[in-house]
Formats: C-alpha cells, structure tokens, sequence
C-alpha cells in the first residue's frame, strides 16, 4: 500500500496497477533489481513506471519493510512497560511513514527517572486515570467518586506536583493532541533567526578576517523571519549551516498570540477526542478546586514544555528530509544533464589545455575518437615572443592534424583563450579550408582526476601535471566516459551537497550515474573499466572480465554478447541485467549492436517472419499500412492488433514491441546527439 501511494502521487504522474505491483513486490523479493533493467526491458509489467518512480517504489518497499520491524520494537517495548494503549496502538499502525512512526513513539523512548513515575512509584496512577477517566460516553465528564475527591484533597504539595506530572504525561504521550500541535506549528510557525552574540563556536580556529566573511556569507539570514509553510528548502539549508558554524540562532514559534492560542485550543481540542471528559476546559466547570488545578496544570505543563518543543523538533526534522529530497534532486538532475551532454564527432586530432601561469600552460594532443594520448608539451603563454608561441602552437596543430583546441576555465584560462583565438585567426588566413574550432571546457575535477587510481591506471607514465589536461580534453570528447571516472561531489554540480546524508546522497548517485550509462549503452570494444563497471549488476571485476574477454579475441574472431555467457564471463543474472546495455558493433548478430535484449531475439526473428519484409524500408511500408501504433513516436494507446502481434511473435508485451520495432527502424542511435553540448565552440 505503502509503495502504490507513493507511484500513484500525481508529481510522478503514473499509475500502478495491483498486477504491475505484485510483479515489482516480487523483484524486490528477490534482492537487489536492477532499475533501468526494469525500465527498459519490464514496460509492460511495470505499467511503464520510469526509472524515478521505480526508484520511489523500491524504496518503499524498504520502508515498509523497515516500519514493520520498528513497529513491532515498539510494540513490545510498549508493552513491557505497561504504556500501551489503544489510541497509542491505533497511533502507531496508522503512521504512514518511519518518521510519523518515531515521532508517536518519541514520548515513550525516555529511559531516565522522571516524575511521572516517581508519581507510578508513589502509588498515584489510579488519581491519574480518575481525573482522565471516562465512562464511555462522548464528551461527557465522569464524575469523582467522593473517596477521589477527598484522596485529591489531601495530597501533599510534593505530591500535587507528582500527579500533575503524571496527568501531563498521559496528555502529552496523546497522538492526536500531539499531532494537532505540529499541524498548528506547521500551518501557523514562523522560522526566526538572529545573530548568535556569543559566537564560540563560530570563532574557533578563524581569523577576524574570516568571522567577517561568515557575517556577509550569512547577512541575509542574521536578522530573519518567515513562516514555515513558506520557507524554501534552500533558505532552511542555508539556515541549517548558519546554525552548524555557530553563526545563526534558530528558533520556531508562533507569529503572534492568537496563533499561539489557537494552538492552546487545538491541542486542548485534541486532548477531549482521547479523553471525554471535559479537563476542566470549560471555566465554569464545578470539579472540585484540586482536580481543577491539577488538569490546568497539566495542560499547561504537556503544552508548554512537551508538546510544543516535540512539535518543533518533528517539523525540523520534516523540514531537513525536504531540503535532502531538493538539494538530491537538484544534483541528480544536473548529473544527468553534465553526464549525458552531447559527443563531440568528426574530431580527427584534440588539443586540450591546463591553463597555468608560473609553471606554464600543461597541453596534450589527444586522438579524436579513442581519446589516445599523442603528444605532450608546455605553453608559456605570457612568456617570450608573442610570435615565437604563435608558430610554436602552429607546428603542433600542422603536426598532429588538429582541428579542436579544449581550454581549461582555471587559473590563467582569459589569458590562453585570448592567446588561442589570435592563434586560431592566424591560423585560418594560412589556411582557409580550415576547420579549427576551440572551446573553453569546465576543469572541475579534473585535479581530482589527476591523482585518482583511475589516472594511475590509465595513465601510470604521465606526469601528474598533464593528467588534468588530459581529463579536460576527454570530457569534451566524451564526457559519460570521462566524467563517471570523477566522484559526483567533485563535479561541481549540487546544491549544498556536502550538508546532505552521504549514504542517501551516495546512493542516489550512483543510480544516477548507472541510469545514465545504461541509456546511452556501452561499447565493449572500446569502453573502460570504469565505464562498463556502471552497468546493472557489473562491479569492477566483472566490468575487467568482459573487456579482457572482448580485447582478447582480436578482430579476426568477433565475440558478440551469447560469448559472455557461454564462456562464463558473466552469470546468468549478470547478463540479463547488463547484456541489452552493451553493444558489440562487430558482433556477427546484428542486433547485439543495438538495445534489443537477447531474450527477445527469437522473438525479433518471429516479427521478420510475420511481416515477411526484407529491409528496413520495407518493413517501415509494412508496419505504417498495418500496425501503425507500433511505430516510433506513436504516443497512442496500442490497439488490439498491436497487442495481438505482440503476443503472437512471443514479446513481453507491445512496449517491449516498440522497442525492437524502433531498434530495427531507427538503429543504434546515441540518444546524446539530441542533447546540447556544455562547451560553446569558438
């Protein structure tokens, strides 16, 4: 139920059916299933579900799993306690998520000695469950006995104050008055903000000049007030690291007094629906001065004190899942962007360089399609003849055939381009068919690259100063290939990234980044470990496994995606998970070149047959006369016939249909070249 809420919610606009339910309860069963597997080749098992809306489904099933097991913690240390009740009870199975369940549970967890047991130990608690007691009939109160009344009466000061706080505790420990409270906090708080005056922690090992420069970072937030159910999940981040540094004080409350009565009168409200009496709210009750004054107090007592600071830590932490869900989306949409960016195509040579200034400009000459180191050198750019350096970048663009220059926008970068685009000009009026181009590329990472495992591994022999050049010339070339080499938090990409969960952040980068590779599909033949180990299900082992087998065979004897299983390269759940995401061009099955499953190859075979159509023309004449619907871009709803088709020639169903049909219409087409590329060219 859990998972079917979360995919029927109308942002994610899909509906989940009961069957495509059960079918992804039963994948998840079986651990650990592969999203874009499911995406791609499950469509009509899924109702279509995308990667995202998998995703929350996944996840939801985690949790339900997760509150079952936290439920019945609950429960059972409830019970060992003597605290269960059946509002409690209700309270908790009726949570909708973990952190409804903890913030029920949240009044129960206190293990230290407080006065409301002090006031069980004392032999009080029948007091407390007269003053609360009901006889059953809605809003209406139970009478003290008259032993009550006298046994009231002659408590003791010390012990009024045990009863009354064990009489707050019974209000406080309420669900429904509780949940009336963080719902009036909600709707009705403001968010209030000021300069912390004493400003320890915000001190500790900064300078003055640094302290000033935290001032002005947070200017806009040391004198600050919204209202909660309008603040951005960017504002209540920057809040949240303002309080981190000891900058910020943070406080949430109501906007004006009659907000905070309302709040009162709801949680009061609240109290009345558990308990039927009337808790002395009416001012003309006739309950006997003792039982008045215990109840006020306790209600004041559970409000004040319990109640409302619950309530603001539950909506804090509502707020800090809010800013994590953004800042997380943010990144992973901006991921996706920077990931699947356009190729760079017809590139014959690359020249790509590090900008630099007392060291010298780092640059290497890359071959255009594999990214191949050719040649390696420096550039003064502010240094010696001005057309000395011309000639010099000349006879390196002469030598290698060069026709794309890839700047790096660090340190110096103005310099080198105003150096490059003279040089570029220069070059053209020698040569006038030329089709030299340059561009300023983003070097973000590119350090980090520099002296990761990756480069030692790719490039052991380069000096560590060329490597960033290196990675600055093949993410223009590539940037899927390059980039996934880099850790996403180094990308540049996020928005308060480093305030996030590392594991929730991690983890949805890494399905970022695996959705993004699959996409696109892997070429075997010239992929990189680092490459192929995004895959479904491929870790570094296997991904090393597959290039080797695929390199070692050589041209003369072309391996094609059956190899991999048949010579044991990878398990059976290994290559149904990965297999449509890699491609082998020089496969003797033309079809491992392209996204078609291997498990729908008969069925592929059985859809040639049937049109009995041979090339693609003929088979595009053939489909548009009798199965329309089939067609890539047709959006409508499939007809009968579709599905008849696609039972008959054995698919998994008519998306699954449309997907053979596109692969054998349109080809294996690299869906980046609909996407912008992230580097103007000059």
């Amino acid at each position: 139920k859990l998972a079917a809420a979360s995919v029927t919610d109308p942002s994610l606009k899909a509906s989940a059916t009961d069957a495509s339910m059960r079918f992804l309860h039963a994948e998840w069963a079986k651990g650990s299933p592969s999203v874009p597997f499911l995406a791609r080749y499950r469509r009509d098992r899924t109702g279509g579900l995308s990667e995202r809306e998998l995703r929350v489904t996944l996840d939801a099933f985690d949790e339900a799993t997760a509150m079952r097991q936290r439920l019945s913690s609950m429960l059972q240390a409830l019970r060992e306690s003597g605290r269960l009740t059946g509002d409690v009870q209700r309270a908790l199975e009726a949570s909708g998520s973990l952190r409804d369940l903890e913030a029920v549970f949240a009044p129960f967890k206190s293990k230290r000695s407080t006065l409301a047991q002090k006031a069980r130990d004392a032999g009080l608690e029948p007091l407390s469950v007269a003053l609360l007691g009901t006889d059953g009939a809605a809003d209406k109160e139970r009478a003290l006995s008259a032993a009550e009344t006298t046994a009231i009466g002659a408590l003791s000061t010390e012990k009024v104050e045990l009863l009354t706080a064990l009489v707050s505790e019974a209000m406080y420990t309420c669900p429904v008055a509780r949940s009336a409270v963080r719902d009036a906090l909600r709707a009705r708080g403001v968010v209030v903000t000021e300069q912390r005056s004493d400003k320890v922690k915000a001190l500790q090992g900064k300078s003055a000049a640094e302290l000033e420069e935290l001032e002005r970072n947070f200017r806009k937030y040391l004198s600050f007030s919204k209202p909660v159910s309008r603040l951005q999940p960017t504002e209540w981040m920057a809040i949240s690291r303002g309080e981190d540094v000891g900058i910020l004080r943070v406080k949430m409350e109501f906007a004006n007094d009659a907000d905070a009565a309302n709040a009162r009168w709801a949680f009061r409200a609240g109290l009345k629906q558990a308990f039927a009496a009337g808790l002395a709210l009416n001012p003309s009750s006739r309950w006997p001065r003792a039982k008045d004054g215990v109840v006020r107090a306790a209600t004041e007592d559970a409000f004040a004190q319990h109640a409302l600071p619950a309530a603001t830590t539950v909506l804090r932490r509502e707020l800090d899942d809010e800013a994590e869900e953004s800042r997380i989306r943010c990144f992973t949409r901006n991921l996706r962007g920077l990931l699947l960016a356009r190729p760079l195509h017809g590139v014959r040579s690359l020249l790509a360089i590090d900008p630099g200034f007392a060291h010298g400009s780092k640059a290497v000459v890359l071959d255009g399609r594999t990214g191949a180191l050719l040649d390696k050198t420096v550039f003064y750019v502010l240094r010696g003849d001005a057309g000395a350096r011309v000639a010099e970048l000349h006879a390196l663009l002469r030598k290698h055939d060069i026709n794309r220059i890839a700047i790096g926008d660090g340190t110096g970068s103005q310099e080198t381009e105003a150096f490059v685009a003279d040089a570029v000009a220069k070059w053209k009026v020698q040569q006038a068919s030329s089709d030299l181009t340059f561009s300023v590329v983003s070097e973000t990472g590119a350090s980090v690259y520099s002296v990761s495992e990756a480069a030692a591994a790719e490039l052991g022999d380069l000096d560590v100063l060329f490597r960033g050049a290196v990675s600055i010339g093949r993410r223009l070339l590539d940037p899927l290939s390059e980039l996934i080499k880099i850790p996403p938090m180094s990308l540049g990409v996020g928005q308060y990234q480093h305030d996030a969960a590392s594991s929730r952040l991690t983890r949805a980068l890494d399905a970022e980044v695996s959705g993004c590779v699959a996409c696109v599909g892997v070429n075997v033949e010239t992929a990189s470990v680092a490459l192929l180990e995004k895959l479904p299900r491929l870790g570094e082992g296997a991904a090393a496994k597959i290039m080797h087998f695929a390199r070692a065979k050589g041209p003369l004897r072309r391996v094609g995606r059956a190899d991999l299983l048949r010579q044991s390269v990878l398990t059976s759940r290994q290559f149904e998970a990965a297999a449509g995401f890699l491609r082998f061009p020089s496969s003797p099955e033309p079809l491992d070149a392209t996204a078609v499953h291997p498990e729908s190859y008969a069925a592929v075979a059985a859809l040639r047959r049937h049109l009995g159509a041979e090339g693609q023309n003929a088979m595009e004449a053939t489909l548009k006369e009798l199965y329309p619907d089939v067609l890539p871009g047709n959006l409508a709803p499939p007809t009968d016939a579709a599905a008849a088709l696609a039972t008959r020639c054995g698919f998994d169903g008519v998306d699954s249909l449309r997907l053979a049909v596109r692969e054998l219409l349109v080809g294996a087409r690299d869906v980046r070249l609909d996407m912008p590329t992230t580097a103007p060219t000059f």
